[in-house]
């Protein structure tokens, strides 16, 4: 029998996971493009 909670679980955590990733790098250039025009 497949779990499909398990399923939903791990590709919601993939998701979160990945969008998390998405952001801190476009905040970390955007800190970084700051500190250089400062």
């Amino acid at each position: 029998m497949f779990d499909y909670r398990l399923f939903i679980f791990c590709t919601a955590m993939t998701g979160v996971s990945f969008f998390i990733g998405r952001m801190g790098h476009f905040l970390f250039y955007g800190f970084k493009q700051l500190r250089v025009e400062r």
